[in-house]
C-alpha cells in the first residue's frame, strides 16, 4: 500500500501522457443527484450540457476540515451562499460539524465525511486476508469485509445526515482488485439504507498506471448504474524534485490533473461517475504557503477543474489542527469564490432533442 506520506519518501513516478476531454454529465439541481447520460468517446461531442453541478456554483474550490480550529468557517460558507456562490465541496474527517454549517448555508454544497477509527479499529485501509487486515476484524473475503466494515460505520453515518457522501478507505493505493470487490459489495449495503459512497480516495500519483484502470472501471460501472456514488482522488504539489515551488500549478500532469488519464479510460468503458479531488494542496500537504501563493495556485487549479464537467470540486487541505491550517486565508478565499467569473465555454452548448 502506497500512501501520500510514503510517496513523499519514495518519489518516483513514471511520466504519463496527459489525456483530456472525457465525458460529462448533468446533475439534478433540486436533489444534487447525478443523472447518467450517453457516454461519448474522449474526443466526441457530449450529448448533454457541460454542467455537473448547479450553475450558481461557479468555483470548484472547496475545503477540507479536520478536528481543530477553523475560525471564520461559518462566515465563509454563509457569505458565499448569500452572494449566490455556494461553496462546491466541504470534506470532513472525524469532526462533522462543518458539514452542518455548510448545509445550513446552502443545500447545494456537497458534503463528504470519513471516519478514522471505530472501536479502536483503523478504518483507513482493510487489506486482504493474509496481507495486513486491521486487528479486531475476522473477514475471509471482500464481501465479508464490506459487511463488517458497514456494521461498524452505519450507526455513525445514521447520526450525521448532513453528510451527502461517505468515504471509507483513505490513500489505500494498492490491492486494486480487492478494493473493487469491497466497494461493489459495500455499495449494495449502503444503498439499501440510502447512503452514497466516495470510492477509492487514492493518494497523489495514483492509480499508478493503466494496469489498474480495469478494476477501478469495474467499481465505477457498478456505481454508475444506481446509487449516485462518486469517485475521489487526491492531488498535491511539491512531492516531485522537479517542483521546488511546492505548488499545484508546477507539479506537472503526471501528478496534478492526473485524473484526466483515468477518466479517458473510464469514458471508453462507460464508467464515468462524478469526481471530487477530496484532498489537494501545496508541499505535499506538509507546509503552508503564503496567502498570495495559495490564492494564485487555487485560481489556476480551479480553472483546470472547470475544464472537466465531471468534476464536482476539490477539498483544499486543510482547516483544523494542522501546520497547514489556512483559516487566516478564509476571507480572501471568500472574496475569490464570490467574484469568480466563468469566462469560458470549452465546447458548444448542446441539448438533446429540439430547441
Amino acid at each position: 500500500m502506497i500512501t501520500r506520506r510514503r510517496f513523499l519518501q519514495l518519489i518516483g513516478l513514471s511520466m504519463a501522457t496527459q489525456m483530456c476531454l472525457p465525458a460529462t454529465h448533468p446533475i439534478d439541481h433540486a436533489t444534487n443527484a447525478w443523472v447518467p447520460s450517453p457516454e461519448p468517446t474522449p474526443l466526441s461531442m457530449p450529448e448533454q450540457p457541460l454542467t455537473l453541478v448547479p450553475p450558481r456554483i461557479v468555483s470548484r474550490v472547496g475545503v477540507h476540515v479536520i478536528p481543530g480550529p477553523r475560525t471564520g468557517f461559518g462566515t465563509f460558507v454563509q457569505q458565499c451562499a448569500a452572494a449566490g456562490r455556494p461553496v462546491a465541496v466541504v470534506k470532513c474527517v472525524g469532526d462533522f460539524g462543518a458539514a452542518y454549517d455548510a448545509k445550513n448555508a446552502s443545500l447545494l454544497t456537497l458534503t463528504i465525511g470519513r471516519i478514522e477509527t471505530v472501536s479502536n479499529i483503523n478504518m483507513r485501509a482493510w487489506e486482504p486476508p493474509g496481507h495486513n487486515p486491521p486487528p479486531g476484524t475476522n473477514y475471509t473475503n471482500a464481501q465479508e469485509a464490506a459487511q463488517q466494515y458497514y456494521n461498524l460505520v452505519k450507526p455513525i453515518w445514521k447520526l450525521n445526515p448532513k453528510i451527502d457522501v461517505w468515504e471509507t478507505f483513505n490513500e489505500y493505493s494498492g490491492d486494486w482488485g480487492w478494493q473493487a470487490d469491497f466497494y461493489i459489495s459495500l455499495m449494495d449495503l449502503a444503498e439499501a439504507d440510502g447512503f452514497r459512497l466516495g470510492l477509492w480516495s487514492a493518494s497523489v500519483g495514483n492509480p499508478p498506471d493503466d494496469t489498474t484502470y480495469s478494476d477501478i472501471a469495474r467499481a465505477c460501472q457498478r456505481a454508475r448504474q444506481h446509487g449516485q456514488h462518486i469517485l475521489c482522488l487526491h492531488e498535491y504539489g511539491g512531492i516531485d524534485p522537479k517542483n521546488p515551488s511546492g505548488l499545484l500549478k508546477d507539479a506537472g500532469p503526471w501528478l496534478v490533473t492526473r485524473y484526466r488519464m483515468l477518466y479517458a479510460y473510464l469514458s471508453q468503458q462507460a464508467a464515468v461517475i462524478p469526481l471530487v479531488i477530496s484532498e489537494c494542496g501545496q508541499n505535499g500537504g506538509g507546509q503552508i504557503v503564503s496567502q498570495a501563493d495559495f490564492l494564485a495556485d487555487y485560481t489556476w487549479y480551479d480553472d483546470q477543474l472547470l475544464r472537466d464537467g465531471y468534476v464536482i470540486g476539490c477539498a483544499a487541505w486543510t482547516l483544523g489542527a494542522d501546520a497547514t491550517n489556512f483559516q487566516a486565508y478564509l476571507p480572501a478565499l471568500t472574496n475569490y469564490i464570490i467574484n469568480k467569473v466563468r469566462y469560458y465555454q470549452y465546447l458548444p452548448f448542446v441539448t438533446n432533442g429540439s430547441g
